[in-house]
């Protein structure tokens, strides 16, 4: 997690918190290292997750992968920076 939990979990939970980029060793050492036996991730889009994708897989350990919600078609959007630079009332 980047921050940690507002509130209690379990006691044989470990929260590990850290802000990547993370790099395939790291997460496969930090798997490693507290057993982990499953991994719970949501799909942020990109490729920000792959590290700890691969490492789960080579360490034979189930993903588990929430996905999006979907985006509700009233809501408008923007692709690229410049898009949101221009946005009408951001100037």
């Amino acid at each position: 997690m980047v921050d940690p939990p507002e509130i209690p979990l379990p006691e044989r939970w470990t929260v590990i918190t850290a802000r990547g980029p993370y790099a395939y060793a790291d997460e496969r050492r930090t798997m490693a290292d507290h057993g982990t036996d499953i991994l719970l991730t949501k799909d942020s889009g990109g490729s920000h997750t792959v590290a700890k994708l691969d490492a789960a897989g080579d360490l034979g350990i189930p993903v588990v992968v929430i996905a999006r919600p979907v985006r509700p078609a009233s809501v408008p959007t923007v692709a690229t920076v410049a898009d949101a630079l221009a946005w009408p009332g951001l100037s």
